[in-house]
């Protein structure tokens, strides 16, 4: 797999925030979390992150290899890693339980781990 797909395949699972960013209570809710104003617009905070970093990852996408993508590519892994250490914390810790996203922030993290440390030159 090329480091261009990874980043078109995360462009793609982060343009779900755009549910963050319309709909926070019902996500929420789905994660059996009751609602309230601040939460919600905390959400919407997340999902707007969660766009830009799916906009950054589009762009990097159809960039060509430079240092710039390269650190783009290393700032996706410490990132990943860090939210997925979050997550991990909130569950071993009896917090709210985010299964799909600690997964997902897993593989992103291995995944750019691979193209950092492994493949760097894909």
């Amino acid at each position: 797999m090329k480091l261009k797909y990874l980043f078109y395949i995360q462009t793609v699972v982060f343009l779900n925030a755009i549910g963050f960013i319309f709909a926070p209570a019902a996500l929420l809710g789905r994660s059996g979390i009751v609602s309230n104003p601040e939460l919600n617009l905390a959400f919407q905070n997340t999902g707007g992150l969660l766009l830009f970093l799916g906009l950054v990852a589009f762009f990097a996408a159809r960039a060509e290899d430079s240092a710039l993508r390269r650190n783009i590519r290393l700032a996706f892994f410490i990132a990943h890693s860090v939210l997925f250490t979050v997550y991990a914390f909130s569950q071993v810790t009896g917090g709210p339980t985010f299964g799909p996203i600690l997964w997902v922030h897993l593989v992103f993290a291995l995944a750019y781990g691979y193209f950092q440390f492994i493949r760097p030159n894909a």
